[in-house]
């Protein structure tokens, strides 16, 4: 039977249903049980089941990241209706969306109609705070002109993240007498008072990408993307300015949440490695090895302290034969530790980078103008590549990162 005739049906029942009551009232006669007993079985056959219109899944798709116009990441919003009760017939459907907004969803020009157990695919578009990377996402459905039945089942919560770090610059920025390391970050968009920041630090985390080198004074480390595996089973650390390195390997990266959206956005992640110091016999094979310089066995030996059948012999051979290692040094030190400006002095050497005294020179405290590796890190800084502190401590035994760091850098456009 049509739901519109059934529905007047059910009317005329409970009518008739009210006078035979009203009649057993009045006239104190139990004749009308039968009549009472028949119209209620009819009643339950024909009395229409109320709707029950529910949220049965979302699935959220990035169109688009922020931009300096409009700064909202925009979401393609697939939304899956179903509804669990009685049928609906033209009625009104409001979708609530996350900022507040709300449109009318149709199935058709006249309205929401949407049969017993069926299903209604709604499609729409969400934006979401560009000044954070992830949050949870509330979409709400309702039906302003019918009863529903249950509506716990109106709301679908669902989580978006983005990678890209909303909190920038993050950096060390002191070293602290028990070995750790004080740390800063640009989180200017962020009220202090409006927002909960937290630290967190760990032996381990999952990072994204190659990342990018760092240095403090003569500390290295790395900065990397993050992860949205890096949000779970982590505990905030008590101080959010400062990383105590007790570990051979540490990351920590910075997390500002909204209590009042529960919207949070994230730093990069910084890793500090305690790395070995190199020799310079570890530092002549490494530097040929990262810059792809073939080895050369030709030559006569120049040093005292370097045997011909000494593992190392053919990579100093190669040096000297560059003319990377100064002419009339009758030693080479093999096992000595390697030095950061010694480094830099064979780096930029055979890239042949330019020396350029910067403005605002000297940048360095522990460099004086007379020293041969002045116009060397001067140049270094010149070119961007020293942001934080004021020690260079060229002096300082050289790591595998620096040395990488400083080829990756002199080989770009040399």
């Amino acid at each position: 039977m049509p739901y519109k005739k059934k529905k007047i049906l059910f009317y005329l029942l409970v009518t008739v249903v009210a006078l035979a009551l009203s009649s057993n009232i009045i006239f104190r006669t139990s004749n009308v049980t039968f009549v009472q007993t028949s119209i209620l079985s009819m009643l339950e056959n024909y009395a229409p089941k109320p709707a029950d219109l529910a949220i049965e899944k979302a699935v959220l798709v990035k169109k688009s990241n922020p931009t300096e116009e409009f700064n909202y990441y925009r979401y393609k919003a697939t939304i899956v209706l179903k509804n669990n009760g009685g049928s609906l017939k033209n009625a009104r459907a409001v979708l609530k969306m996350p900022d507040g907004s709300a449109k009318v969803i149709k199935t058709d020009e006249n309205g929401f109609s949407l049969g017993a157990g069926e299903k209604f695919i709604a499609k729409d578009e969400v934006l979401f705070d560009g000044n954070y990377n992830g949050g949870n996402i509330k979409l709400e459905i309702n039906l302003t002109d019918e009863f529903d039945f249950d509506e716990t089942n109106n709301i679908y919560e669902t989580s978006i993240f983005d990678n890209t770090s909303k909190i920038e610059d993050l950096h060390v920025s002191g070293i602290l007498p028990n070995g750790g390391v004080e740390i800063d970050y640009d989180a200017t968009k962020f009220r202090l008072l409006e927002h909960q920041f937290e630290l967190f630090v760990s032996n381990e985390m999952k990072t994204e990408g190659e990342g990018k080198y760092m240095n403090y004074n003569g500390l290295s480390y790395g900065v990397f993307e993050n992860s949205f595996e890096n949000l779970n089973d982590l505990m905030p650390a008590d101080d959010i300015k400062s990383v105590k390195i007790d570990s051979e390997t540490v990351y920590f990266f910075v997390k500002i949440t909204d209590p009042l959206t529960g919207n949070y956005a994230i730093s990069e992640v910084a890793k500090i490695e305690k790395e070995e110091s190199m020799t310079r016999a570890e530092f002549a094979k490494e530097f040929i090895t990262l810059a792809k310089i073939p080895v050369s066995y030709e030559g006569i030996n120049n040093f005292d302290d370097v045997n011909s059948d000494e593992w190392y012999a053919p990579y100093i051979q190669t040096l000297y034969n560059l003319g990377l290692i100064k002419i009339g040094v009758e030693s080479f030190g093999p096992t000595e530790n390697m030095s950061r400006k010694d480094a830099l002095y064979v780096v930029m050497d055979y890239f042949d980078a330019d020396l350029k005294i910067p403005n605002g020179a000297p940048h360095f405290d522990d460099v004086n103008f007379n020293d041969k590796a002045y116009a060397y890190l001067e140049s270094y800084f010149g070119n961007g590549l020293f942001k934080y502190g004021n020690s260079f401590e060229p002096n300082q035994p050289l790591t595998k990162l620096f040395l990488k760091h400083l080829i990756n850098e002199y080989s770009k456009n040399n």
